[in-house]
């Protein structure tokens, strides 16, 4: 990926996309749930678009403190990156997530900094253990976020790779 901000080469708008996999002290994440366009509840980390010119990792502490209210957060060097393309505002868009790890003691989240958007269409939050995400009957996304998340407790994914 070149530039984060840059169209795609066939004409799909681009999304710069910062996610946050936020973990308390006892390594659960929390997750906000939706309604997809098929029916079924998904469930995300927080994060969202970067504005333009805004780089990942400002994107994610400004998406953190919108979404939840924690301010003062340190994040890791990122962690994943993903690219997938799917609906948003009623046409196909490239999604280019960067994806960084921020760890807080549990606390009570704020949603006041929600748009009207995430108003309408956050369900509920909560946090979630490995063992809970492994047998959640709603959609993750990522699909292997479970997966995920055990690869990095384990110790076995390395940030070298993305390098800030």
């Amino acid at each position: 990926m070149t530039d984060w901000h840059a169209p795609t080469s066939d004409g799909i708008p681009a999304r710069p996309t910062a996610r946050v996999l936020l973990l308390d002290e006892q390594n659960c994440t929390l997750l906000f749930c939706a309604i997809g366009l098929d029916g079924r509840r998904f469930w995300f980390t927080p994060g969202g678009g970067a504005d333009p010119g805004e780089s990942p990792r400002d994107a994610a502490l400004r998406e953190l403190a919108e979404e939840t209210g924690l301010t003062g957060i340190q994040l890791s060097t990122e962690i994943w990156r993903r690219t997938v393309r799917g609906p948003m505002d009623g046409c196909v868009r490239e999604f280019r997530e960067r994806w960084f790890l921020a760890c807080a003691n549990r606390f009570e989240i704020s949603t006041a900094g929600f748009d009207q958007l995430e108003r309408d269409t956050i369900l509920e939050h909560r946090w979630w253990s490995l063992a809970e995400l492994r047998v959640c009957p709603d959609r993750l996304v990522p699909s292997d976020l479970a997966d995920r998340l055990a690869i990095w407790l384990s110790g076995e994914l390395s940030t070298d790779q993305f390098g800030q």
